[in-house]
């Protein structure tokens, strides 16, 4: 499985792994802008869906905008970090 990114056709931009399958995508995150507590802008991950069950959801090729690209090393390591709970250095 390949951590990727996904810009929506919403505006929305996510990482996820990639199931090579069916379009389908696991522990999937929403990438956004946040302000941090010493006023600097940030990057922060969240769930994109809270209430599905289970960690894998398909994603309608039509509502990408971007097709899946390979992220950024530190982009990676915060997601994996995220996903698994797993301290990367």
């Amino acid at each position: 499985m390949n951590v990727v990114c996904l810009k929506m056709s919403n505006g929305d931009e996510l990482v996820a792994r990639e199931i090579e399958r069916f379009a389908e995508y696991s522990h999937v995150m929403q990438v956004f802008v946040q302000q941090g507590q010493d006023g600097r802008m940030g990057m922060g991950m969240m769930p994109y869906m809270h209430t599905i069950k289970g960690d894998t959801i398909r994603i309608s090729p039509e509502h990408v905008a971007v097709p899946p690209s390979s992220v950024d090393t530190e982009i990676e390591k915060n997601y994996l970090q995220r996903t698994s709970g797993i301290a990367l250095s």
